[in-house]
């Protein structure tokens, strides 16, 4: 369906179809849904804690993404991720960063989720070396063990099926199911119980999701 451009702000859009002969009812016709337009694309700052196969992949595919405008930095092995303006940022994405690399800035990034801000935390083999020490209080999966390859497939948790974040139009949760076998996932976690786990393999949480004051964080494994 192609749209008109939309003014920056709050909209509500409207689909209807044309009542047809027989219908019990006609109230069903017509499903009107709230967008929130953007004035802007969507920025983002992808901050890694060092090079890795991982995060070029997900550098190629967020930059391919026309409606964002990203930011890319890679740390290195003694940097720490210093204070940044985040007020220009909506969505920050962390890619497996040591828990030095953070730690100097958590307030900082504490208050940007607090105030409106997304963040998006993947952990991985940085992490998994601490021994589950948690670099923030935000309610985040932290390793507590090394990673290894799952014996389960990724399968949607209880309460992911209807998440806005595991939506795609067209496709099948079940789908899900079908991806190859996960190369790291953790025999231990430190998750928060203000979380909802939205996928998971053999009973152990993959990625998880939370509100947390006007922002939102997502946790991936």
């Amino acid at each position: 369906i192609a749209l008109p451009p939309l003014s920056a702000g709050l909209q509500s859009l409207a689909v209807q179809i044309r009542p047809r002969i027989g219908e019990i009812t006609q109230d069903n016709n017509i499903e009107t849904i709230f967008v929130l337009v953007r004035p802007h694309r969507l920025r983002v700052l992808v901050v890694a804690g060092g090079p890795s196969a991982d995060f070029a992949f997900l550098r190629r595919t967020l930059a391919a993404d026309s409606s964002l405008a990203c930011q890319f930095h890679v740390m290195g092995f003694q940097d720490e991720l210093v204070s940044q303006d985040l007020s220009e940022v909506d969505v920050l994405v962390l890619h497996d960063p040591a828990p030095t690399q953070i730690s100097s800035v958590d307030d900082v990034i504490h208050q940007f989720v607090l105030t409106g801000g997304g963040l998006l935390f993947i952990a991985g083999e940085r992490l998994s070396s601490s021994g589950g020490a948690a670099p923030s209080a935000l309610p985040l999966l932290i390793p507590a063990a090394a990673l290894k390859t799952s014996d389960h497939p990724l399968q949607v948790a209880q309460h992911g099926h209807h998440h806005p974040a595991l939506r795609s139009p067209g496709s099948e949760v079940a789908g899900w199911s079908a991806l190859p076998p996960l190369l790291g996932v953790a025999a231990g976690l430190r998750q928060s119980t203000d979380s909802t786990v939205l996928l998971e393999a053999g009973g152990a949480p993959v990625a998880t999701a939370a509100s947390v004051g006007g922002g939102r964080v997502l946790s991936v494994i």
